[in-house]
């Protein structure tokens, strides 16, 4: 790959970082994104099979799928900041997914509580679980609906449902 090819391609790094770093400017810079663009860019080159299509193509999403996967790992350490939405625009936030109530306790520490959420989620059965660990990293209702292999209707019953199981645990605990 020549030197005005790199450039070209790093051109679609700086694009993807700005544009994830405006929309999450509280918890990443833009060097932050350019890094895991990098990191990406490079794996696409030495990863790429001509037989998975047009080339820019491929580094595009690779790229932006490189810097999700970084935004991923980051939402979930951040995961108490995180406001989830339905369809509806109704939000709650992972404490308020399990129903804690943080005023209950105020000697109960924030670690314990998500400690608590995640126990909660394991008892889960597997697509409930899958759901809430998903929306939990930070997926929206379409990612978590095309990465379930299900429907954006099935997606909102396991909404309702896995919301009222942690709320219905944590009212009897």
């Amino acid at each position: 790959m020549d030197q005005k090819e790199l450039k070209k391609y790093l051109g679609y790094v700086r694009v993807q970082a700005r544009s994830f770093s405006r929309a999450y400017p509280d918890l990443f810079t833009f060097e932050d994104m350019y890094s895991a663009g990098e990191e990406g860019l490079a794996l696409a080159i030495n990863k790429y099979d001509p037989s998975k299509g047009h080339f820019p193509r491929y580094v595009w999403l690779y790229i932006k799928g490189y810097i999700q996967v970084a935004v991923r790992k980051r939402l979930q350490d951040k995961s108490r900041s995180i406001t989830l939405a339905n369809d509806d625009g109704d939000t709650t936030n992972a404490v308020e997914l399990a129903g804690v109530d943080a005023s209950q306790d105020e000697d109960i520490s924030y670690r314990e509580m998500m400690l608590d959420i995640r126990r909660q989620i394991d008892k889960l059965p597997t697509s409930e679980r899958d759901y809430a660990v998903l929306t939990l990293a930070g997926w929206n209702g379409a990612e978590v609906a095309e990465r379930m292999g299900v429907s954006d209707q099935r997606v909102a019953q396991l909404r309702k449902v896995v919301v009222e199981k942690l709320q219905r645990w944590n009212k009897a605990a």
